[in-house]
């Protein structure tokens, strides 16, 4: 069981098709968007999947076509996605990457469900601690361990690791980031955590 990433799907890059373009172009190229599922903990519950496993997701999308489209995806991959909240009115989550001609990242916009769009809820806010907690009640029965993502505000990882602790459960955390890996410093240990992780929270 994979609960509770942040849902941040689809991601889309914009590769330009000539090779020798490098950084900001500051003006259109011929290029291709790719759109692929993603979602840190929505990727390695995937993988988990994939390699026989039975993954479950706790997490939220909003209800538009891209949450769907994430849904169908997990379903058509093999990942339970019963605990994954449709949000009415929110966006879903996404990452929109420009790349130059090398592959590198040239900009990138998150779209976390938040701005000036005419829409108020966020899909992020609503993964909260009663969520990850109900979440956890409906999928953690029969489970071997609970892994979290740092997308997760501390109040929800906390919940999550009194659950695993409350329930005997292998809790490991993927910090994401070395920005976000803070997040998992808690009351309680993580029985595994990512390099970010152990390397810079403190």
């Amino acid at each position: 069981m994979i609960p509770p990433p942040s849902a941040r799907p689809p991601s889309s890059a914009h590769p330009t098709f000539d090779g020798s373009q490098r950084g900001a172009s500051r003006t259109s190229v011929p290029g291709e968007a790719r759109v692929s599922y993603g979602g840190v903990g929505r990727n390695i519950a995937e993988i988990v999947a994939r390699l026989g496993g039975a993954a479950s997701l706790v997490s939220a999308v909003g209800d538009d076509d891209r949450g769907a489209a994430i849904l169908e995806a997990c379903r058509s991959a093999g990942v339970a996605a019963g605990a994954v909240e449709v949000v009415r009115g929110a966006r879903t989550a996404t990452y929109s990457a420009l790349m130059d001609g090398g592959g590198e990242l040239v900009g990138a916009v998150a779209d976390i469900g938040r701005g000036n769009s005419g829409i108020n809820v966020a899909v992020f806010d609503r993964i909260t601690p009663a969520s990850v907690q109900a979440g956890l009640l409906a999928e953690g029965p029969g489970a071997d361990l609970v892994l979290c993502d740092a997308n997760l505000g501390r109040e929800a990882l906390q919940r999550a690791l009194d659950y695993c602790a409350g329930a005997n459960l292998q809790a490991w955390l993927e910090p994401v980031s070395v920005a976000k890996a803070v997040r998992g410093r808690l009351s309680r240990p993580w029985d595994s955590g990512g390099h970010n992780f152990s390397a810079h929270a403190s």
